[in-house]
């Protein structure tokens, strides 16, 4: 199935896990990401997506920051599926 996602570009640091860090070995992926269809990057124009550095987990959080104006115009209320996992 192919619903025409896209992936949200992240801003700041590249990578949301590292293992081995503050070793030679050190090895850095981006494992987590943020995708959106068109409809939604049309309504919700102005966004900001970063990343969370952390300095206890080996995986970084990435954060989504919308516009207010953009929230209080259109926004509907978010519910996570279980059944998504």
């Amino acid at each position: 199935i192919n619903f025409n996602l896209k992936d949200i570009p992240m801003l700041g640091y590249a990578y949301t896990w590292i293992k081995s860090k503050g070793t030679p070995d050190k090895i850095e992926e981006k494992l987590d990401r943020a995708l959106a269809s068109q409809t939604w990057l049309d309504i919700f124009s102005n966004y900001w997506l970063l990343n969370g550095i952390s300095c206890r987990s080996d995986h970084f959080s990435i954060i989504l920051k919308l516009n207010q104006d953009d929230c209080h115009r259109k926004a509907k209320m978010f519910c996570f599926e279980n059944t998504w996992c």
